[in-house]
Order: C-alpha cells, then structure tokens, then sequence
C-alpha cells in the first residue's frame, strides 16, 4: 500500500545525481565500410563528446580517447563535426576547434593535427574520395567584428594541409553533400536576416580538382520557403525537405523537374539549429523511410518510389533522429516515455530490433510520468499544444485531495518544440509530487509553417497569452492548483519565464536558466547565427526600438514581486552572463528574493554531471522554501 504524503515532498529513488548521469545523449549516427559511428555527450565525463563505433562482429568501442571531446563551436550550436574514410576517423576537437585524424586500424595511437591553430571553427564534414579531401563549412573568427562563414575543402595529404575556399558570399552554409561518384555537390545557403527556417536556397555545382564550377540554384521561384536536409539518390537525383506547402515535406528534382514526393499535413524535419540532422533517407530502389511529427510525436514510416504506398508505424517510440542506412538495413536513434535513447534498426516490414543501448540508471517503470498530449484553447480561440505530466510516485501519493503544484515549462529556441520521451529532468519533479505542463506554445516547431509562424513580431506576447490560457484551462479540468505554479525555461524559454513573472500573477516563483531579460543589449552582444534572429520575432530593431524596450522584462522590474532562482554558465556566447546579472542586481535593489547560481565552467548549457546535479538541487530546495514545504 502507498504511503501518505503532501505533493512535492514525496522521497524519490529519482535523484540529482542519478538524473544527471542518466544524461548520456546519442547523436550523429553514421555509418562508413559497414562500420557503425556515433557520438555520445557524456556528463559523467565532464561533458565530453565521445565518437564511439560498432563493428561488423557487434563489438562496440570508444574511438575518441581521452582528453578529446568531438565538438564544432560554428553557429555556437555546432552539430555533426567528425567524417571517416579508409579507417581513417577525422573530427573536430572541441577544446582548440581543429580537425584532427586518426587510423582506426592501428591500437594505442593519439590523434594528430590536420589543420593549424588560428581562429577558423569546422563543421559537417565529407569526404571527398575523388580529391582525396575534406569538403566541411568553416566560419573565420579571425575578425570578431565581421565572423565570415565558406565552404572549404581541405587536403589531407601530409602534415599540415592547405585550407581552399570553395564558396564563399553568403552568410551561411549547410548541407554540403556529395553524389555517388563524388563529381556533384549540392548544399543550401541563406543570408541575414533569415534563419534557416525562413528561407533558404538549394544550389548545386559540379565538383572539380580545380574547385566548383557551375553553380546553380536550382529551386527558380522567389517564394519564401525553407528547405533544408538535402541528399542525393544513388541516381543522383537531388531529394530535399521544403516547407513551400505550409509544411516541411519531401521534394525530388531530377533534371530540372521538381516533384513533390511526400505531400501530407506533417512536418518531415525540424529547425536548422545544428548541423547533421537527417529525418529522412532514400533507398537504392528509390523508397524513402522517414520520421515524421504528429501532434508532437514523431512517427516512423516508408514510402514507395512514387508515392503511390505510404506505410506508418505507431511504436513505443516517440522521437527519432540520425536515420542511416546501414549494411542491409535503416538505423536510427530512438526514444519514448518509457525508452531512453538507444540504437535501432528497422527495415520495410517495418520489424524493430534493437542494437545498442548505453549504461543508464536502472528505473521502476512505476515511477515514470507519461505525458498526456492536449490541445487547449488559447487566445482568440487559437489551439495550443501541451504536454501533462501529473505526479506519480510507486510509493507514495497524496490523499489530502489537493491539486498538485505544477511546474510549467517554457522550451528553447523559441522555435523549437517539446516532446515526450522520457526526460529524467522531468521525472525527477513528477516523482516528488509536482506535476509538469511541457508547452508547446505558438511558434514552436512541428505543428506547420503557419503555427510555426505564429511567434513573428508576437515574442512575449502570444507565448505568455499561451502561458496564461493554460494554467487557466487544466486548473478547470482540476490538474493543476493554480494557487502553486511554478514557471522555468532556459535560454529563450527564460525571455518567457521572466515576461510571465511581470504580466501574470499566476506563478508563486521561477526559475531562469541562461535566460534573456534585456532584448536591446541582447541584439547588441549575441552572436552571428541569431544577431539578426529578433528582427522576425519583435521586429527592426530601428523601426521597432519602443517594442524592444516594452518587451524587456527588465523594464517592468516594478511587476514582478515573486521569488526568483537564477543559472547561468559564464562562458554563454549565445545568452551572455550579463542578462542574468543584470535581472539579480535590479531584483537585489527591489529586495525581492532571489538566488544567482553560476558555473565558470559551462557554456549555454550545461554539460557536466556535478553541476546539472548541484543546479537541480538548489533548484528544488528553492522551491520548496517558497512554497513553504516541509520534506
């Protein structure tokens, strides 16, 4: 029989430390000579990225030895930044940002620099076997006023290789990929002040020893559209993702002929924001298995050559990414409320197995929340997207007949989406008693370019309207007690936290993690990727200056009279530790209360184990003095 206990005290096996160390991430899967790679972000290591492989036989092992950490600082986001080509791995090193090689085939050796030290960042790298070099994009820091971003081949024959640039002139590049015979490549672009999910520009050229000739666009109309992860079948036809039709669907072009492959109300990619991301690959006889977001899950499924037969498939999975063909199947990393992370491969029979899965926390399945996915009514009737975690606990319960604190969450990005998998910084609240409200407010991703949309010029208001209408509609459905929420977010979803603390007076306290309080100073300080990023969500900053100041929570410092719990890494380039520094001292002065904790060590993020467990528990102890309960 369960014991008795008020929500939000509840003693839970779920602890900081385990939640953190339960943190290893799986990424980038590939797969080079029927050998399997991915990488692994380890907390426990520090937050060391570990390249790690599976052999022929089903052996797996580290490829990466320590100090080195696999890690692209391009867009700050980085992403995939490692290529492998006769047994030879070549990767970018997190600490100095230099690629480096080593031979896989040979025990004991330590890598050895490919390319010199200086201020050039790497990323998405291919081989380039007819050239016999690496083809990545590069962005120049040389000149920290005017950041310069090229795609760059880059030779691999003795010592230190020379560096070429191959196209130059656009502010940024994604995507370089090369077809069978290596004499094509196709990438995308795009210029300030879009993000890759505004608008791109699909281009093509042909490869030469010399350099690239004859480039072309090969999408010819003006229309604003994003398109992003493209590919080339092995007859060299260019597939590629477009969201031209409201939604991010699948489109071939062969020939100067465009063809809509995949045509369906579903999202079949997600935001640029790092590099590598693949949800969608196509097989030898012309079928494309792809991942695809369904009232913010993902789903798995195959589609014939034509299009003509479209099989899905409903799993114990949710999410998946990282899709790869491999020897005679499809691979791919997959998750669900009850699955961490693993290695799967599935074929057109659509029959799952398993393949690799890395050490975790063990876990009563018993103790785990699943999300309940609801759309509510929000402002002007508009549905809103939200995931509900209600407490639960194997041992304990509450039969007080009180409602449950709730912890509302504000995601990143802002265009970025919530789902859910199982994610220990969520259960590690739910298994103490408090309910969580994942939101997936307007303008996240996932949901259609039009919802997706929603956000521009609105950011820090349709977000908060969404916020409010929220806590208004599960408090009626009795699953939340409006009289004890809580309100987080990191990054962009700390803008949110903090705009909700000065225009509601729903929440008893917050907490900020890397958050933006001062939109002025932030376009000023940030970073090349999203220095132009406000212009969609406020607007000019010229034209709009009054709405930068009126959006800022800093300004309406006078509105926010509850408890605050702040965290930041001070080595942020993204959201630099000053928007948070700035909130405390006004918050000090207003002597409200508030806690600053930060890590000299981290970055927008935090990586390491020790210090994802200290800042889950001030946070709890935070929470638990202001909602003035007794463990």
């Amino acid at each position: 029989m369960k014991k008795s206990k008020p929500y939000g005290v509840w003693p839970s096996e779920i602890d900081a430390n385990s939640a953190s160390r339960a943190l290893t991430e799986l990424n980038y899967l590939q797969s080079f000579d029927g050998v399997l790679f991915w990488t692994e972000n380890r907390a426990q290591e520090n937050g060391r990225s570990v390249i790690v492989c599976q052999d022929k036989h089903g052996n797996v092992s580290d490829v990466l030895p320590a100090p080195f950490s696999h890690g692209s600082k391009v867009h700050e986001y980085g992403g995939i930044a490692y290529t492998v080509f006769d047994r030879s791995l070549y990767f970018v090193n997190a600490k100095d940002q230099r690629i480096y090689s080593i031979d896989l085939s040979k025990d004991g050796l330590s890598p050895s620099p490919l390319t010199p030290k200086n201020s050039l960042r790497y990323a998405d790298l291919i081989f380039d076997s007819r050239h016999k070099r690496i083809i990545a994009i590069c962005e120049d820091h040389s000149d920290a006023r005017s950041i310069k971003n090229y795609i760059v081949s880059i030779q691999i024959t003795g010592g230190l290789s020379e560096i070429t640039t191959l196209i130059s002139g656009s502010d940024f590049y994604a995507y370089p990929r090369l077809n069978s015979d290596n004499s094509d490549l196709c990438w995308i672009q795009w210029n300030h002040p879009n993000m890759p999910w505004d608008h791109t520009e699909l281009w093509t050229a042909s490869n030469e020893k010399i350099g690239i000739t004859n480039k072309k666009c090969i999408v010819k109309d003006k229309s604003e559209q994003s398109i992003t992860q493209p590919c080339w079948s092995s007859k060299n036809e260019i597939f590629y993702i477009s969201d031209s039709s409201g939604w991010w669907n699948i489109y071939r072009e062969n020939n100067n002929s465009i063809q809509q492959t995949m045509k369906s109300n579903h999202d079949y990619a997600e935001p640029f924001w790092q590099f590598g991301t693949a949800n969608y690959c196509v097989l030898d006889n012309g079928d494309i298995c792809f991942f695809r977001s369904n009232d913010g899950n993902w789903e798995f499924g195959f589609a014939s050559s034509d299009s003509s037969s479209i099989k899905v498939e409903q799993t114990d999975y949710t999410s998946y990414k990282c899709i790869c063909k491999h020897r005679n199947g499809i691979y791919a990393i997959a998750s669900g409320p009850l699955k961490p992370q693993e290695i799967v491969s599935f074929d057109s029979d659509l029959n799952f197995r398993t393949r690799y899965k890395p050490d975790i926390i063990k876990f009563n399945i018993n103790d785990i929340s699943i999300g309940e996915s609801n759309y509510y009514p929000s402002a002007n009737g508009e549905l809103v997207h939200a995931f509900y975690y209600s407490p639960k606990n194997s041992q304990y319960i509450d039969n007080s007949y009180e409602l449950p604190p709730t912890i509302f969450l504000c995601h990143g990005g802002p265009t970025s989406a919530t789902n859910r998998s199982l994610n220990f910084k969520i259960q590690f609240w739910t298994n103490r008693g408090f309910a969580v409200l994942d939101i997936n407010y307007r303008g996240s991703s996932g949901f259609g370019r039009e919802y997706r949309a929603r956000l521009k010029n609105n950011w820090g208001i349709f977000d908060i309207q969404d916020i409010y209408h929220a806590a208004k509609y599960f408090s009626s459905k009795s699953k939340i007690d409006k009289s004890r929420c809580i309100i987080r977010g990191s990054s962009a979803g700390g803008f949110t936290v903090l705009s909700a603390l000065t225009k509601l007076d729903i929440f008893k306290t917050g907490a900020c993690l890397y958050g933006i309080g001062d939109l002025e100073k932030l376009a000023d300080d940030t970073h090349k990727f999203e220095s132009n990023y406000l212009d969609s969500l406020i607007g000019n900053r010229i034209d709009k200056s009054e709405e930068y100041k009126e959006r800022s929570p800093i300004n309406h410092i006078n509105n926010l009279n509850c408890p605050v719990i702040f965290f930041q890494g001070l080595e942020d380039m993204v959201v630099p530790p000053n928007q948070s520094q700035l909130m405390v001292d006004k918050l000090v002065q207003k002597k409200i209360k508030v806690e600053y904790v930060t890590f000299d060590d981290e970055g927008h993020g935090f990586k390491k184990a020790k210090n994802i467990a200290h800042a889950l528990y001030r946070e709890l102890s935070f929470y638990l003095d202001v909602l003035y309960l007794d463990v």
